[in-house]
Parts: structure tokens; sequence; C-alpha cells
């Protein structure tokens, strides 16, 4: 390893994603997708930067802090990822159902919602992500704790008029200035044990001039070494400076001994992001040489939840046809003005073919993960204490709403019990916020300090009242 070189010799050899030890040495797994009654997708997701894990059959109950239970062990045959060609050949994925995931209702959860019926749907995460089943949730933890971070650095983000490369009004989109600009942003990302040996690699987005770099968890996840390549060859040793797994995201820091500055991605926003708009995935999958690899699709849909092997969530993701292959976790998923939306994590194809279902984390959450971890080393979620589901269209319709929650379940010596909340309550809004799915409540709720105050409108009994929440710490699982 050299400190700042070009690499000389490529690595013929590709090694499998790092993962999660639930997903050591396995490969795409059969996972379930929620669906209509009677319906089936006919997709097995595989998660584009690594192998899946087992994934329980769909369950949208969002019991987000209800431990479940642990996932089938994976059948030896499964392999960590499939060559593209394996896929248009419609290779076979061994896929064993995993039994419906349970939870211990004595314990209390942060939101919940609605389990609709499974599907068969494979996904695999784009660098080393276990599995995900497509419903709507998200996913957070806490990494090592860190020295503060106190330098001064730079950080860019788009303000008008700000990109030379901003196409003009409508649906055209320059990629290959979208491209040049990102390019030098983009690294890949190599991970080794202690003895040195190669464990794999994803993708990573500078997003500081003093050489901080998002990526996913599962990237680094168990990970004793780290090295990180830049699209001209440079290679530089780096350490993980935190990691949150219930969002996978994580913090890599580069080690350079030349006090060198780097070029930082655009961050952008998801807020104003309209499904159809055009989207550019950028990545390095399969430890390609020669720099990343860029893809171009659309924004297919947004606020998609996933469910995770261990009982996780990840909420809000942007779903992509954008194509990202095994190696790209961690990676960017771009808008036309080339500003970073996303941090690309997992995929899913059929056993047909790729059907163009890529999910990347809102780059809103990623930045304020990755804040938190150079602060602090740790994430601090703030917890309510409630289980629900979304309010269903007529429920919505004799209140006079758009939507909301309904509690099901008020943990007991929770913020939400000591507050008044009751089950059957439905949640409108927190902090004069709309709130229109049981989603979104838990995302507003996690958002929130730790000892902040939440105002919580709700109606019950058909009458509007604003209950004043002191919330909590969500507890580590």
């Amino acid at each position: 390893m050299r400190d700042g070189t070009p690499e000389d010799e490529p690595n013929d050899e590709i090694p499998d994603d790092p993962g999660d030890t639930w997903r050591a040495g396995d490969d795409e797994r059969a996972v379930h997708d929620p669906g209509s009654p009677g319906e089936t997708t006919g997709f097995e997701p595989t998660l584009p930067m690594g192998p899946a894990g087992w994934w329980d059959d769909l369950d949208d109950d969002f019991d987000d802090d209800l431990p479940t239970t642990a996932p089938l062990p994976l059948p030896p045959e499964d392999r960590l990822w499939r060559h593209p060609s394996e896929v248009a050949n419609g290779s076979d994925v061994t896929g064993a159902q995993a039994p419906p995931g349970a939870t211990d209702a004595g314990v209390t959860a942060d939101l919940d919602v609605a389990r609709p019926q499974a599907s068969t749907v494979a996904l695999v995460l784009a660098a080393g992500l276990a599995g995900a089943v497509i419903t709507g949730s998200l996913l957070l933890f806490v990494g090592p704790r860190q020295t503060v971070v106190t330098e001064r650095v730079v950080e860019r983000q788009l303000v008008a008029g700000d990109s030379a490369f901003v196409t003009a009004p409508g649906p055209a989109i320059d990629v290959v200035a979208v491209a040049r600009s990102a390019k030098p942003s983009i690294v890949r990302i190599e991970t080794f044990n202690g003895i040195g040996t190669l464990l794999g690699s994803g993708s990573g987005v500078v997003f500081r001039d003093d050489g901080q770099i998002l990526t996913n968890a599962h990237v680094v996840d168990g990970s004793d070494t780290v090295e990180v390549i830049f699209s001209d060859g440079r290679r530089y040793p780096a350490r993980v400076a935190g990691q949150d797994r219930l969002t996978d995201i994580a913090v890599v820091s580069v080690q350079s001994s030349g006090g060198e500055s780097f070029e930082p991605a655009v961050l952008g926003s998801t807020e104003e992001l309209s499904v159809g708009e055009s989207a550019v995935a950028i990545g390095s999958p399969l430890r390609l040489e020669g720099g990343p690899t860029v893809t171009l699709g659309v924004v297919s849909a947004l606020g998609r939840t996933l469910d995770t092997p261990d009982g996780g969530r990840l909420y809000d993701l942007v779903q992509t046809d954008a194509p990202i292959g095994p190696g790209s976790s961690g990676g960017a998923l771009l808008d036309a003005s080339g500003s970073v939306i996303g941090i690309t994590t997992v995929i899913a194809v059929s056993d047909v073919g790729a059907e163009g279902l890529g999910f990347a984390t809102p780059i809103e959450i990623a930045r304020d993960v990755a804040t938190d971890l150079l602060t602090d080393g740790e994430v601090h979620h703030g917890f309510l204490g409630v289980a629900g589901d979304d309010i269903d269209p007529d429920l919505a319709q004799r209140n006079n709403i758009v939507g909301g929650a309904v509690i099901t379940e008020v943990g007991a010596g929770t913020p939400a019990a000591a507050a008044g909340l009751r089950p059957g309550d439905l949640v409108i809004s927190v902090n004069a916020r709309p709130v229109v799915s049981m989603s979104s409540l838990v995302l507003a709720i996690r958002r929130l300090e730790p000892g902040s105050t939440a105002i919580i409108g709700t109606l019950r009994d058909g009458e509007r009242r604003d209950i004043v929440v002191v919330l909590g710490e969500r507890p580590q699982a």
C-alpha cells in the first residue's frame, strides 16, 4: 500500500462484498416483497453491493423497537452475487421461504405500520448489506466514539446558479457533464481483516475537502483496516470514523500524510424531487479498474421502506431504475444538476433478469448521521415508544384528513405513555409538520434529539388535541 500513489497491479480476484456476519460467505437470498393480497411480484431482490440475507415475510407492522426473531441460516449453495449473464439467462437463485417475522408485544416500539401480503422478491445490498424486503421502514445504530472534529472543512451544497452544468428546464440531462463533475468525488473502498486479507469492496462519496467519505455501514462493518482508491488511481489508508447500522450509513476518513485537499461532491436535496426525474448512479462495482461506473435512469418512486433480517428497517428510500451493480453500495445517486440526492444501498432483481429496482438512502438522512458521527462518534435518535399502522382511507375520510398514523400500542414507561398518548389516537402532525403515514411518523421522531420536546397533533374521538412529549433516546439494539 502506498500513500496517495497510483496502484500498479490490478487484482483480478473479485471478492465477496463485506457485510454483517449473518451474511458472511453467502450470496443472494430469496426475499419476500409486500404486495397486494393474492399478488406476487416475481422478483428476487438482490442487494447490488453484496450478498443478501434471509428476509422475514414482509412485515409492515413498523414495530421499530420491538425485537424480531433471528433469520434462518442461509443455505450453503447460496452465493454472494450473480454475474449479469446469469441474471440475463434467468439463472435460478436459491430461495426457500423464511418464516414470518415475529415481535414481542411486551416490548415498546418506536412506530409501526400494517403488513401487506408477501410476494417473492430477493433484495441485494449494493456492497455488502445482507438483504431487505420491500415494505416501509428504516435502520439505525451507533458506531464507536471518535474524536470531535474541530478543524475547518468545506462541504459543497448546491445553491442557485452555483452549478455550471445545470440543464435547461425539461427532461434533458447532460450525463457527460454530471459524470465529469462527480467522478473526482467517488472512491472505491476496500476492507481488510487483521492479517491483511481482502474482505470486500464498495463505494464511497467524498463530502468534505478534508477527506471525509460517506458510505454504507455494511461496506465497512467487521473490517480491521480500510483503503480508499480515487478515480485517478491514488490509494490512501483510511479509518472508519463511525457507523450507524440502523440507517446503514458510515463515515470513512482518509488518512493523508501530506495534508491534501480532496474535492467534495455537491450535496443536494430530495425535498423537491419528483417521480420521473432523471437520475444518474455512479459507483465502483466489482472492483473494476479505471474509475467509477456511470448509469442513467429515472427516479422511479419515493418513500420506499425495506425490512432487514435483523429486525431493522430502512425508511424513505429513493427508488431508481438506473442500473446498480454489486460493489456500488455507498456510491452516489445524482440528479440532473449533478448533486448527490442519495447513497445507493440496495437493488432487486427477478429470476428472469434485472427489473430496475434500485434504492438509495436520502442524502438528508446520510448527512445528518454523518454530522453526528463526526461530532459525537455516535448517533442519537429520538424515541416515542408506540406501535401503529397507517390510517386507512375510510378512516381518513371520516375524519376529513389526508392520512396519518393510528396508534395501536403504547409501551409502558415510555415518553408516549408519560405524555398521555393512547391506543386509538390518530397522529396527524409532529411539531406542526404533517404526518401522512406511520413511516413519516417514525422519521419525524427519529430525526429529533433525545430530550427535545415534540408537539404531537392527534385526533381522539373526533377532537383535535396537541400532546406535548419529551422524547427519550431510542434504545440501542
